[in-house]
């Protein structure tokens, strides 16, 4: 019941500031927050404002933030701040927001410095790719691994996909590539290079892409690649601490870009491609560089992603490559033709290949299960030679 209140509250501050004032709408709903969280905070309704009176507001607001110093992040602390002058102003208590109070505090950084915060690593990436379903998987991916920003999240739709990377027939999509590339349009919001722009979508993540949109069906050019969990770029926010709050992680969403970045710095070796991959202008060279691509030009991109992709895969998907898928494979013929049991082996190979076993576990089992084969052979030779010999002892008796 609590929510819901708190719903309505908020819709209805969110509607009277959209009424006398042109916003984003992602700025009304910051805004619509902040005022209800500083009104709870003081135990006052947001509608009883001209009641209370300016000068009662200003001095609640500028204790509000002096005894929050060091407790919420300054950011944080200025969006309150201008959320309530924005409120007066609505209300009609001053004609400009610049007529209310000036209070001095730090508006600009964050509560924790990003040298020292908590870092996203690949452990929680990897553990949050075991517990997730499918629609929070392909968010996690296209939020940490290729790095779009929230807000990008919320636009992206089947046509932004490159048109030969995949087919749509009946309603269903299939892709032809792996690894499909995604253009990001500069008009849409939130694109601060205001160029238009590629990311190249993991393998895994295109999987369930496809899994996820064929399983709602009627599949068109205008159906967003993530409509369950990314409605708003406030809704990317709330989902993602959900998710990174179940392994233990407490930082802001925000680095799941970070981890991106440096996932892509540490593959990529042509940096300008993964500026450019990243929404970032980078040099002049790069802006005509990365135009009218063609499907040659897709190859050699491609053959630059090969090394996130192996990486993704090894690291986070826990699959193995397939030089040690080869090596496994040539291990288990041996042992096979040392008696070892077919079906204990293969599923031995599909545990490593899942990434259940390290190599040195999968040499260990295999070398047991052939040992185990190895005596069983012994042993069953050494009964026969046993009976034939007593056999051949009783016929001399006899």
């Amino acid at each position: 019941m609590e929510n819901v209140k708190r719903i309505k509250e908020q819709a209805k501050i969110k509607e009277a500031i959209a009424k006398r004032m042109a916003l984003k709408n992602s700025t009304l709903g910051a805004y619509a927050n902040a005022i209800y969280k500083f009104c709870e905070s003081e135990n006052i309704d947001a509608f009883d404002f001209p009641k209370i009176g300016l000068e009662n507001i200003e001095e609640q607001t500028e204790t509000f933030i002096i005894s929050n110093v060091g407790k919420l992040s300054p950011k944080y602390l200025n969006i309150i701040y201008n959320a309530v002058k924005t409120w007066c102003f609505v209300q009609r208590m001053i004609k400009n927001r610049k007529l209310f109070r000036e209070i001095k505090f730090d508006k600009s950084s964050r509560k924790m410095d990003a040298m020292t915060e908590q870092p996203l690593e690949t452990k929680h990436i990897k553990k949050l790719m075991e517990i997730c379903d499918a629609h929070e998987q392909i968010l996690l991916g296209l939020y940490g691994m290729c790095g779009l920003r929230p807000s990008l999240l919320t636009q992206i739709k089947v046509e932004n996909l490159d048109a030969n990377d995949y087919k749509l027939e009946n309603g269903k999509i299939t892709f032809t590539s792996k690894n499909p590339f995604l253009y990001i349009p500069k008009g849409y919001k939130g694109n601060k290079a205001h160029t238009t722009f590629f990311v190249i979508i993991p393998s895994k993540i295109t999987k369930l892409i496809e899994h996820c949109l064929n399983q709602e069906g009627n599949v068109q050019p205008k159906t967003k690649l993530l409509a369950k969990y990314a409605t708003c770029s406030t809704s990317v926010y709330l989902k993602s601490k959900e998710l990174l709050k179940q392994v233990g992680f407490k930082g802001r969403p925000y680095l799941l870009r970070s981890y991106g970045d440096r996932l892509l710095d540490k593959t990529i070796e042509d940096k300008d491609l993964k500026e450019f991959m990243f929404g970032h202008k980078g040099k002049i060279s790069a802006t005509y560089q990365f135009k009218a691509l063609t499907q040659e030009d897709k190859q050699e991109y491609l053959k630059d992603y090969a090394t996130t992709e192996k990486w993704v895969n090894e690291k986070i998907f826990g699959t193995r490559s397939q030089e040690e898928i080869s090596k496994a494979e040539t291990i288990k013929t041996f042992a096979e033709n040392l008696g070892a049991s077919k079906e204990d082996l293969e599923a031995v190979l599909k545990a490593f290949d899942q990434g259940k076993f390290s190599m040195e576990r999968y040499q260990d089992e295999v070398k047991r299960l052939t040992n185990t084969a190895l005596e069983t052979k012994m042993k069953s030779q050494f009964e026969k030679m046993f009976l034939e010999m007593n056999e051949k002892h009783n016929n001399k008796t006899s």
